[in-house]
C-alpha cells in the first residue's frame, strides 16, 4: 500500500489549466470537477464536448493533440452513463515536476460527461 501525501491532494497543475482555458472558451460548460488526488477530471455537459475539446486543442497553454482513450462507465441505478475523454498533449511540456508526481510525462487531463442511458448521444 502506498502512503498519501500532501502532494498526492494538491491541485493538478494541467487540470487546472485545462479548468482555467475550458471556463473562458465555453462559459458554463464546466458541472463539476476534482483538481486533486492521483485522478482528477473536469466533468462538462455533453452537448460542450466538440467545443471543449477544441479549445482545449487550440489554446497555446494546452495544446491537449491526442485523444488517448475513451471509456465509459455505467450506473444503471442513476439510469446514465458516463463517458471519459483522456487528452494529452505532445506539444506542450510538462510543467517541473510534474512526470514525478503523477508517474507520467505527458500532460493531460480527463474530461468526463454523464449522459442518459436511453440516449447515450455526444454530439
Amino acid at each position: 500500500m502506498s502512503e498519501t501525501t500532501e502532494q498526492d491532494h494538491a491541485p493538478d497543475p494541467v487540470t487546472e489549466q485545462a479548468l482555467a482555458v475550458i471556463e473562458e472558451a465555453v462559459p458554463g460548460a464546466v458541472v463539476a470537477k476534482e483538481l486533486g488526488g492521483q485522478h482528477p477530471w473536469i466533468q462538462v455537459g455533453a452537448e460542450h464536448i466538440p467545443a471543449v475539446c477544441r479549445a482545449l486543442l487550440e489554446h497555446d497553454s494546452t495544446q491537449m493533440d491526442c485523444c488517448h482513450l475513451i471509456s465509459g462507465t455505467d450506473y444503471p441505478d442513476e439510469n446514465e452513463i458516463e463517458v471519459l475523454y483522456h487528452l494529452c498533449s505532445y506539444s506542450v511540456p510538462a510543467p517541473e515536476g510534474y512526470a514525478k508526481r503523477a508517474d507520467k510525462n505527458d500532460p493531460w487531463v480527463c474530461i468526463r460527461a454523464r449522459l442518459p442511458r436511453d440516449k447515450p448521444e455526444v454530439p
